[in-house]
């Protein structure tokens, strides 16, 4: 995995921003909710279809390879109904206007800028997380993968070497936990713009999560389940920058006032975006 840039950006909007002020947690939601509707499901669809037609091409036994299609095609959907991923996702950009006007309330919000060593000296690491009864690797960060022809072909590499070597235990010991973890990172490449960092977990039900300072709780709303993690301890936090969108309404002023309201630290750089966007009416 390549290292990742320390500060990485979450565009909100400015109800969504004094939230995060007020709770001082981060909200991961259920990935397959997001804008992308092809979340979790284009790893055991898009991907293990054109996977699977590479392999077919293989001197792979064909009744072993047979199998383990078989084993695969038919526990998929099962695979996405339970333990889903919940995330929260980062820009590696301030200030674009993509983000802007997908996220950040069309220029009217802001963009806050966390710095993930934060995350990693409190006990998240950069990785792939996956289901596992060990806390630690059930959470973690790591840059989303944008679905493209090279990594189909990397896949389908590593499932070969996997087959030839494990026969028909290949799904369930390896291939499964492997699409597991991607099922969190791999994403549609017309998003590729966004050059998204996400933050995911993998719940279980009877699970508690908690590394050092790091607790994620889970908490059932009237609009709908997710976990949160802290930003913030006593002594340091994640929060390292705010750029204030275009069009919003707050001021440089008003956001200090709201950090000390809030009991933030305040040597917290904060910015106005360069992103001249001009809202129209419709």
């Amino acid at each position: 995995m390549d290292n990742i840039i320390s500060v990485v950006y979450h565009y909100c909007s400015i109800e969504t921003f004094k939230n995060i002020l007020k709770s001082k947690v981060l909200w991961l939601s259920d990935l397959t909710d997001s804008n992308d509707n092809q979340e979790v499901i284009r790893t055991f669809v898009n991907l293990w279809d054109n996977v699977k037609r590479k392999l077919l091409t293989t001197d792979l036994s064909e009744d072993v390879l047979n199998d383990v299609i078989q084993m695969i095609d038919s526990q998929y959907k099962t695979e996405l109904l339970c333990d889903p991923p919940y995330g929260i996702c980062f820009c590696k950009n301030e200030d674009i206007l993509s983000q802007w006007k997908e996220y950040g309330d069309n220029t009217k919000g802001v963009s806050l800028g966390f710095d993930l060593s934060w995350f990693e000296r409190n006990g998240i690491k950069q990785q792939m997380p996956h289901p596992n009864s060990i806390q630690s690797k059930s959470i973690g960060y790591e840059k989303v993968v944008y679905h493209s022809s090279e990594f189909e072909q990397r896949m389908a590499e590593l499932c070969y070497e996997i087959i030839k070597c494990k026969g028909t235990e290949a799904w369930i010991t390896y291939i499964r936990p492997t699409f597991k973890r991607y099922s969190g990172f791999v994403k549609n490449p017309t998003f590729a713009q966004e050059d998204e960092i996400r933050l995911v977990y993998y719940p279980l039900e009877d699970q508690s999560f908690s590394v050092k300072d790091i607790d994620v709780s889970d908490l059932k709303t009237c609009v709908k389940k997710h976990y949160e993690i802290p930003w913030i301890t006593s002594s340091s936090q994640a929060l390292k920058s705010i750029c204030i969108g275009n069009n919003c309404e707050l001021t440089k002023e008003d956001i200090r006032k709201l950090l000390i309201d809030m009991g933030i630290n305040v040597n917290i750089d904060i910015t106005e975006s360069q992103c001249s966007y001009r809202i129209r009416n419709n």
